[in-house]
C-alpha cells in the first residue's frame, strides 16, 4: 500500500539549535538537553482554549473535529511535555516537584485526548497501549511531513451527513477517518484500524521527509531513544554519558536498549527458576499441607517477575516498535501460564489443609473426594486463565472454543474408562457402601478396604495380598459391609441319627432352646431352634440365633461355645449326630446310651404330666428364668467371671 500519491519534495527547512542556559525554559531534546529552534506559526490548525478539565474529552464528531483534536492535542501535548522535561533536569534531587509533576499530568491528559481519536479496537489488548502510543506518535510525524487541507475544508459532521459518506480520507494519503459503527462509540470518527495498523510503515517510508508542519519536530524520536515515559527518571540519565556505539540504532532501537532488554530478560528468568530448584530440593522434607502452600512460591515469583520485567522494558527503558510488541505478548503469555498454574496449585493446597484435619484419614474416600473436587475447580480456573490470557493476545475465541469441542469429544473418548472409574468414585462418595477400614465381601473375595481412590479401590485380602479393583467393576459388585453389622448370624444344622426317637428330638429341641435363651451372648428375639426336615441320611434340626457382636474375633468364640454346647446337649439326649454316609440298616441297631435315652424320655413326659412341655412354644415364666442363666465364657476360661457364691441363711 502506496501512502503517497502525488506529494511534490520539499526542501528541508533549516534548523539551528542552541546551547544557552538562558534558553532553558524553552523546549528542548530529551536527550541532548539542547534548546530547540524558534517554532513558526502553525496556520492551518487553529489554537483552542486551554484544558479546562483533566478529564474533557476529546471532540470527535466529524472528520474535522477528530483531526483539529489530534493535532492540537498532539502538538501541546508535546511542548507541555518538553517544558516538563527541562525543569526536571534543572531541579535537584531524584523526585520531580509539584509544579513538573502537574505540566506532566497537563501533557499526559493532552496525549490521552489524541489517543481517543484512534480505533485500537482491532489491537490485542494486551499490547493495545504500546501500540495505541507509537501509533499516536508516529501518526504525528507522517502528518507533519506531508501537505494537510486547511482545516476548514475538512468535511464537519453536517458535511458528512448530507453526503451519507461514513469515512474521510486525507488527500493523497491513505490515511483514513471513519465513523464507528457500533460498540461503546458508535457514531464517533476515528483514524481507522487499518490507518493505525499501517501507520508503522507510513513512518518507515516518510521519516526522511522533511518537516512541512513545525512545533513537534523529533517527538517521537525523542520519545523512542531516550529511557522512562514522559519524564526520564533522574538514575537512568547516564545514559547521556554512554559511548557512541551504544547509541546506535539496531531494528529501531539503541544498542544500550538491547542490552537492557538481555539482562532484564536473564534476570528475570533466573529468579523463579533458582526459587523452583531450592523448593524441589528442599520440599521432601516438609509435611503436608506446609509443602503444597510453598508450592504456590514458584507461580507466585514468576508473575512478580514478570511484571517486574514488564515495567522496566515498558517504562524504564521504554522499548517501542514491534520488539515491544513481541516482548508483550510473551510476557502475557507467560503470567497466563504462571496464573493458570497458580489457579491448579491454590486448590490442591486448600484440599491438603482440609485432609489434615484429624477427622478425616488421609486415603479415605472423603479425602480423595475432596481432592477431586478441588483439582475440578483448579482445572476449571486453568481453562478460566487460559481463556482470559487468550483474549488478551487477541487469540479469537469462538475458534478457541470450536478447537476445544473437537479435541474434547477425542479425549473423551479416549478417556472413557478413566471417566468411568471417576464417576465410579463419585457413586461410592455418595452412597458410602463401604469405608477404609471396613471387611467387606466382593463377588467371590473378602479383604479389608485400605484406600478409595478416584480410579481405583485398594484391598486387603485375607491372605494379606492386596486387590486394586477399578472403581466402575467395584460398584457393580454385590458388596457385603461386615464392619456395619449390628449381630452376627450363628447358624448351622444339626444331623441327628435316624435310630433317634421322637422324645429325643423333643429333648434335643428343648435343651438347645433353652441354651439360645440362656446364652447372654446370643439375643433371644430373632433366632429360633426348629426341627428342619427328615433328610435322606439323618433328622435335621436348624439352630439359627444372633451373637450380640460386631467383632468377627468375638463371633467366632461365641459360635465354638454354642456348637460346643450343641455336641453336649446331644449327648445327654442319648442319641448322636449322623455320619455323612449312607448307612444300610440290616436289623435295628442298639441304643448308644439306655440309659440317657430313658432318662431323656423320662424327662420329656415329666413336662407332659406338669403341663410344661416346651412346644411349639415355651412357657414365659420359663423363658424369663433362663435369660442370661448360662456362663459364658465357660467356667475353666481366663476370661470366666467368678462363681457364684450361695447365701446361706443366719
Amino acid at each position: 500500500m502506496t501512502l503517497f500519491a502525488a506529494v511534490p519534495p520539499r526542501a528541508a527547512i533549516a534548523q539551528s539549535q542552541s546551547q544557552s542556559d538562558a534558553a532553558a525554559d524553552e523546549p528542548s531534546d530529551a536527550t541532548t538537553g539542547e534548546a530547540l529552534p524558534p517554532q513558526p506559526a502553525q496556520l492551518t490548525v487553529p489554537k483552542r482554549p486551554g484544558v479546562r478539565h483533566p478529564l474533557e474529552p476529546g471532540d470527535t464528531s466529524s472528520p474535522r473535529a477528530t483531526l483539529n483534536t489530534f493535532l492540537d492535542s498532539m502538538s501541546r501535548g508535546g511542548k507541555a511535555m518538553r517544558l516538563a522535561q527541562a525543569r526536571f533536569r534543572r531541579e535537584e534531587g531524584f523526585f520531580p516537584s509539584d509544579e513538573v509533576r502537574a505540566q506532566a499530568q497537563e501533557a499526559d491528559a493532552l496525549f490521552t485526548r489524541a489517543l481517543e481519536t484512534l480505533d485500537v479496537s482491532k489491537v490485542p489488548p494486551a499490547a493495545r497501549e504500546s501500540v495505541a502510543v507509537e501509533a499516536m506518535l508516529k501518526l504525528k510525524e507522517v502528518l507533519d511531513r506531508v501537505e494537510r487541507p486547511p482545516i476548514d475544508e475538512v468535511p464537519d459532521a453536517a458535511e458528512m451527513e448530507a453526503t451519507g459518506m461514513t469515512k474521510w480520507r486525507l488527500p493523497y494519503t491513505s490515511i483514513v477517518i471513519t465513523q464507528v459503527v457500533d460498540g461503546p462509540r458508535a457514531g464517533a470518527w476515528l483514524f481507522s484500524p487499518e490507518t493505525v495498523a499501517e501507520v508503522p510503515k507510513y513512518y518507515q517510508i516518510i521519516r526522511d521527509r522533511p518537516y512541512i508542519h513545525t512545533g513537534t519536530e523529533g517527538l517521537y524520536e525523542s520519545y523512542a531513544s531516550t529511557p522512562g515515559r514522559l519524564l526520564p527518571p533522574k538514575w537512568l540519565l547516564w545514559v547521556r554519558d554512554l559511548p557512541q556505539w551504544m547509541r546506535l540504532q539496531v531494528r529501531n532501537l539503541r544498542l544500550w536498549q538491547w542490552f537492557g532488554i538481555a539482562a532484564v530478560l536473564s534476570l528475570g528468568i533466573l529468579v523463579p527458576y533458582a526459587v523452583g530448584r531450592w523448593h524441589r530440593r528442599t520440599a521432601r522434607a516438609i509435611p503436608e499441607p506446609r509443602r503444597s502452600w510453598r508450592r504456590l512460591l514458584v507461580p507466585i515469583v514468576a508473575l512478580l517477575s514478570i511484571y517486574a520485567m514488564g515495567d522496566l522494558i515498558t517504562q524504564q527503558l521504554n522499548v517501542t516498535g514491534a520488539v515491544i510488541n513481541v516482548i508483550v505478548a510473551l510476557l502475557v503469555a507467560a503470567a497466563t501460564v504462571s496464573l493458570a498454574f497458580l489457579g491448579y496449585l491454590l486448590p490442591n493446597a486448600v484440599a491438603e489443609s482440609i485432609v489434615a484435619s484429624p477427622k478425616i484419614d488421609r486415603q479415605s474416600l472423603d479425602a480423595n473426594m475432596v481432592r477431586m473436587v478441588m483439582r475440578i475447580i483448579g482445572a476449571l480456573l486453568v481453562l478460566v486463565m487460559l481463556f482470559v490470557g487468550a483474549d488478551a493476545l487477541g487469540i479469537p475465541l469462538v475458534t478457541l472454543l470450536a478447537g476445544l469441542g473437537v479435541g474434547g469429544f477425542a479425549v473423551a473418548l479416549a478417556a472413557r474408562p478413566t471417566l468411568e472409574n471417576l464417576i465410579g468414585g463419585i457413586i461410592l462418595f455418595a452412597d458410602r457402601p463401604v469405608r477404609v477400614g471396613d471387611f467387606c465381601s466382593f463377588g467371590t473375595m473378602m479383604g479389608t478396604i485400605e484406600s478409595i481412590g478416584m480410579r481405583s479401590t485398594q484391598i486387603r485380602a485375607i491372605d494379606r495380598t492386596v486387590i486394586s479393583v477399578p472403581n466402575a467393576q467395584f460398584v457393580d459388585m454385590q458388596l457385603v459391609n461386615w464392619s456395619r453389622v449390628d449381630r452376627m448370624l450363628v447358624e448351622n444344622i444339626v444331623r441327628l441319627r435316624y435310630d433317634t426317637t421322637p422324645e429325643q428330638v423333643r429333648f434335643i429341641l428343648a435343651r438347645l432352646r433353652e441354651m439360645v435363651l440362656a446364652h447372654p451372648k446370643l439375643a433371644d428375639d430373632a433366632g429360633h431352634v426348629r426341627l428342619l426336615s427328615l433328610g435322606d441320611t439323618s433328622i435335621d434340626v436348624r439352630l439359627r440365633a444372633y451373637a450380640l457382636t460386631a467383632d468377627w474375633n468375638e463371633f467366632f468364640a461365641i459360635k465354638e461355645d454354642v456348637l460346643l454346647r450343641v455336641i453336649e446337649i446331644v449327648e445327654q439326649s442319648g442319641t448322636g449326630l449322623a455320619l455323612p454316609a449312607q448307612t444300610l440298616y440290616l436289623s435295628r441297631d442298639d441304643v448308644i446310651d439306655a440309659e440317657r435315652a430313658e432318662a431323656a424320655q423320662s424327662q420329656v413326659q415329666a413336662w407332659r404330666e406338669e403341663g410344661e412341655l416346651p412346644f411349639p412354644e415355651m412357657a414365659p415364666a420359663r423363658r424369663a428364668a433362663l435369660r442370661d442363666s448360662l456362663t459364658y465364657p465357660p467356667p475353666g476360661s481366663p476370661d470366666a467371671p467368678p462363681p457364684r457364691r450361695e447365701s446361706g441363711g443366719s
